[in-house]
């Protein structure tokens, strides 16, 4: 979801300078979004039902400019995968200093109001990255 919901909200201006794309630290290649992550996004007009998993080989997290990861634990499995990516990899509730807890709740197996919630979340979270980006890659000067 977080993909498909930064994909959709990344500026005009941007397209062509920078390009989102997700892997997963567990998830096994080929796996359709599941079946409430499409729903919750199709009522936000953003379209999830091609999306299938793959999961992180060691060479994107080496070219990405910026790894984000869902969770802690997440972070510490890219980390390991790649020696070296530490200064690149964030958890994506750290954008909000006012949380608490920077990991977002895969909602895998919960009802659809468990998905709007984690999708709302991540909604807001894009909102706090195209900041980030802009900040730290100079994007609107």
């Amino acid at each position: 979801m977080a993909e498909a919901i930064a994909a959709h909200r990344i500026p005009g201006e941007w397209r062509g300078r920078i390009s989102v794309s997700s892997a997963g630290t567990s998830a096994p290649a080929g796996m359709s979004a599941a079946a409430n992550a499409v729903l919750v996004l199709k009522e936000k007009g953003i379209d999830l039902s091609n999306h299938r998993t793959r999961p992180l080989a060691r060479e994107m997290a080496d070219e990405a400019d910026l790894v984000i990861a869902m969770t802690t634990e997440q972070s510490e499995a890219v980390m390991r995968l790649a020696p070296g990516s530490e200064g690149k990899v964030i958890v994506f509730g750290e954008l909000d200093s006012s949380r608490a807890d920077p990991d977002i709740a895969d909602p895998i197996g919960g009802d659809i109001e468990e998905y709007r919630q984690t999708r709302d979340e991540i909604e807001r979270l894009v909102g706090r990255l195209i900041d980030y980006l802009a900040d730290i890659f100079k994007f609107m000067e």
